[in-house]
């Protein structure tokens, strides 16, 4: 299939531009990657060498589809396109040029629930407050401490902050960590500081989807990739919700401002779903705009109209049964079971739903990719073997010393590594000497004998 057989209108304006900036204003269910896709498929076919093109997406799933469904349309070469999320690339240029090592950092990635004696050790240090507030200065150290759209990633100002930058650094660099969310301001760091490094002249196109969910941190970096090559964002400003790591919708609001001679395209016929729900979208939608302003989505009028039914339980576990009862039904009485998706609040609520639906016999999944291990022994096991493999590895360490305190041992935990930074050996060593009785630290047999007991 040619790249240009059946497209039409603003999908063949997208896919055949060559304008140096494009942005997409596309709803949800208006075909913004079908379009995306036959850009790309254009590209190829016009002969621009694959492993020149990087395509960015939010989430690994969203690269595999499209991954897919270049392969469905037959595009040669598609195979090398550079197609993946923006931590990934981040990751892997980080680790390839070696610039980690420059900085004393290591290239071990923290599970989600490391995070726990990681905030309690920030805590202990003190003056950051309590372990929502340290959580918050995470974050903003995430969007290299741009906390706001119109400001500039970088060294934090506050003098608190910059304590806390050192103290956050200084810990993982002790502990051969590296945070996912600290991976762009690594990066961009690393581009700022070397503008003769080939990755600035790796591209010839870029195309960013979900652009409204970067922060500020991760869009320079996306600049600097682009900046003599041709990029094309695609994203809706109505569906920025990653507010809580600073993505904000002016990112993409605003690009045509700061990138003069953008080119913009819109989308906004959904054809995903029934007339009934882009009613209800365009409701909700409407709150973010003026009072008067134009619908943001326009219904398909080839869709039936669909149904929509309002139902409020007395609590969570009666919400539980309720929801899984009525799938358990829909799918005996025929509609198959992967028609269905849950959309929850919280990762809580996703995993009582979902092993409400097991409980049923029904083959239900989440898209959370830690959910292996939400138990507590599942994150002893983790840790244990991966002490095994890498018996060096100071995060699963620090793991199973805390593990099953309330404070996680902060206290004994900070002696132990005040020795071990003196002494200059890791904290094995230092562990072995306590229990040899060559060293002693006040808490530190607890420690200890935690560390052995929990390796049995």
């Amino acid at each position: 299939m040619a790249w240009h057989d059946e497209l039409t209108g603003t999908p063949h304006d997208i896919a055949s531009s060559n304008e140096k900036r494009i942005r997409v204003m596309a709803g949800p269910g208006t075909g913004k990657s079908y379009a995306m896709k036959r850009r790309i498929a254009r590209l190829l076919e016009e002969g621009c060498p694959p492993e020149r093109i990087l395509a960015v997406t939010l989430t690994r799933n969203a690269a595999k589809e499209l991954v897919k469904d270049l392969k469905d349309l037959g595009v040669a070469g598609c195979e090398s396109v550079l197609v993946g999320t923006l931590h990934s690339f981040c990751f892997k240029l980080l680790k390839n040029t070696g610039y980690l090592a420059t900085l004393g950092r290591g290239l071990r990635l923290l599970m989600s629930f490391e995070d726990k004696p990681l905030e309690q050790d920030l805590v202990k240090i003190g003056g950051f407050g309590g372990v929502l507030e340290c959580r918050k200065r995470i974050k903003a150290f995430e969007a290299a401490w741009a906390r706001m759209q119109d400001e500039v990633p970088g060294w934090p100002t506050d003098p608190v902050d910059r304590s806390f930058n050192t103290a956050l650094t200084g810990w993982l660099a002790f502990h051969g960590a590296l945070r996912i969310g600290e991976l762009a301001p690594l990066t961009l760091k690393y581009l700022r500081n070397n503008p003769a490094s080939e990755e600035l002249s790796a591209y010839d196109h870029i195309i960013v989807d979900e652009y409204q969910d970067l922060n500020k941190a991760e869009q320079d970096v996306i600049a600097l990739l682009a900046r003599d090559c041709m990029c094309a964002i695609v994203g809706d400003e109505d569906q920025s919700i990653y507010g809580f790591r600073h993505a904000h919708p002016e990112g993409i609001m605003d690009f045509s401002t700061v990138h003069p001679g953008t080119q913009d395209h819109h989308l906004d016929e959904c054809r995903r779903c029934p007339k009934s729900v882009v009613r209800l979208a365009n409701e909700l939608i409407g709150h973010n705009h003026p009072i008067g302003a134009p619908s943001r989505l326009r219904e398909c009028a080839t869709k039936e109209d669909g149904n929509v039914e309002i139902v409020q339980w007395d609590d969570l576990n009666a919400e539980v049964i309720g929801l899984s009862s009525f799938i358990k039904k829909a799918v005996a009485d025929g509609r198959p079971a992967e028609d269905f998706m849950v959309l929850c609040p919280n990762k809580e609520v996703v995993q009582s739903i979902r092993n409400k639906l097991r409980e049923l016999w029904l083959d239900a999944h989440s898209f959370y990719s830690e959910d292996a291990f939400e138990t507590p022994e599942a994150k002893r096991a983790f840790s244990l073997l991966t002490l095994l493999v890498s018996p060096d590895d100071l995060m699963a360490l620090r793991f199973l010393i805390g593990v099953g305190s309330k404070g996680w041992l902060a206290d004994q935990y900070a002696k132990l590594r005040q020795n071990c930074e003196d002494a200059g050996q890791p904290p094995r060593a230092i562990l072995d000497s306590i229990v040899a009785g060559t060293v002693e630290i006040r808490g530190g047999d607890k420690t200890s004998h935690r560390v052995r007991s929990r390796s049995r």
